[in-house]
């Protein structure tokens, strides 16, 4: 198991914030998938596993009645019913830990999550951005995929103004726009605000 990214907070739709944190799963055939574990999950047991890869022990994690998305690949993700238990006592733990000990540890393994590295059909050459010009058929749809490096960040639209309106304790988050009278305007709410 390798974490992907630190815990982080989310806001929801409803307004509620939760937790989030991900996680990159491998089993013993030799295929990851990437986990996220959200809100008590994430509090729980990612606080575990956080603690027990920062002494430098290994963990086995099973995961009982979690959603599969199949949006890009496939990916696991937390549900309020779903049950983790750390290192549980079963057969296939040792065979799992034995194999991670020997060689999983040392290997890379192929995503499962992302579905143009398991499949040769979605192997392509590279190219650069300006040759996609060339390459895209007139009139016809085609599927890209691009990696690149951020080389500036444009500061002006950075951030956004958000109505400050609160109702039972949530404030409202929608975008403001600008009356050009000195007010803002929300459209969720349809107050007016200086």
């Amino acid at each position: 198991m390798r974490f992907t990214s630190p815990t982080s907070t989310i806001r929801q739709i409803d307004g509620f914030e939760t937790h989030r944190k991900a996680l990159n799963m491998e089993d013993i055939f030799g295929y990851g998938i990437n986990v996220t574990l959200w809100g008590e999950h994430c509090d729980t047991i990612g606080k575990q596993l956080v603690e027990l890869a920062s002494s430098g022990a290994s963990t086995m994690l099973a995961i009982k009645g979690d959603c599969i998305a199949k949006f890009n690949g496939r990916t696991v993700k937390t549900i309020l019913t779903t049950s983790l238990m750390l290192d549980p006592d079963i057969p296939k733990t040792e065979k799992l830990q034995s194999w991670f000990d020997k060689i999983g540890f040392l290997d890379s393994s192929p995503s499962l999550s992302r579905k143009f590295l398991r499949s040769s059909k979605w192997r392509h050459q590279q190219h650069t951005i300006v040759d996609l010009i060339d390459l895209h058929p007139a009139g016809k749809a085609s599927c890209f995929s691009i990696r690149g490096t951020i080389t500036s960040i444009d500061m002006q639209y950075f951030y956004f103004l958000s109505c400050p309106l609160s109702s039972d304790g949530m404030q409202c988050m929608k975008k403001v726009f600008n009356r050009s009278n000195g007010m803002w305007h929300c459209t969720k709410c349809g107050g007016n605000y200086p």
